[in-house]
C-alpha cells in the first residue's frame, strides 16, 4: 500500500516501488541534462536545485536499510550528470569526488551523497514526527 507517496508492506514491492521511482528520477535527470547541454550554467542550477533533492523525500520516511540501494544508483546518476557537463573522468579520483560532495561554504559543489545522508534523513523526519506528538 501507499502511504504519502511512500510504499509500505512487502519487501518485494517496496523494492519494486522504489526501483521504478529511482529509474524515472535518473530518467528525468538524464533528459533534464542532455536537453540543456549546451547551456552549462542552466543544467548546472537544474541539476542542483531540480534534480538532486527529487529522492530527498522517500529518504526521510523510509528506513535506510530500504533506500540505500537505490539512493547509490542514484548518487551514481549524479556523477554521470555532473560528467556530462565537463568531461568524461572529471570525477573520478577520490579527492575531486570528494570535493564534489562538499557544501559551497567548504569550496565545495553542494551535491551531497544521497547515501551517506540516508540515516540522517531518515533520524531527522523521525524527530520531527515526534515532536509534532507532542
Amino acid at each position: 500500500m501507499m502511504v504519502g507517496g511512500v510504499p509500505i508492506g512487502e519487501p518485494a514491492f517496496v523494492t519494486a516501488v522504489m526501483r521504478a521511482k529511482t529509474a524515472e528520477i535518473v530518467s528525468y535527470m538524464q533528459k533534464t541534462i542532455s536537453e540543456l547541454r549546451d547551456q552549462p550554467h542552466a543544467a548546472w542550477a537544474a541539476l542542483f536545485y531540480s534534480c538532486a533533492p527529487r529522492l530527498d523525500h522517500w529518504l526521510r520516511h523510509m528506513p535506510p536499510s530500504e533506500t540505500m540501494v537505490h539512493a547509490s544508483v542514484f548518487d551514481l546518476a549524479m556523477l554521470q550528470a555532473a560528467e556530462a557537463l565537463g568531461f568524461d573522468g572529471m570525477l573520478s579520483d577520490d579527492i575531486t569526488r570528494r570535493r564534489f560532495r562538499l557544501p559551497a561554504r567548504m569550496r565545495g559543489c553542494g551535491m551531497r551523497s544521497r547515501a551517506a545522508l540516508a540515516r540522517t534523513a531518515f533520524s531527522a523526519g523521525f524527530v520531527e514526527a515526534v515532536e509534532a506528538m507532542m
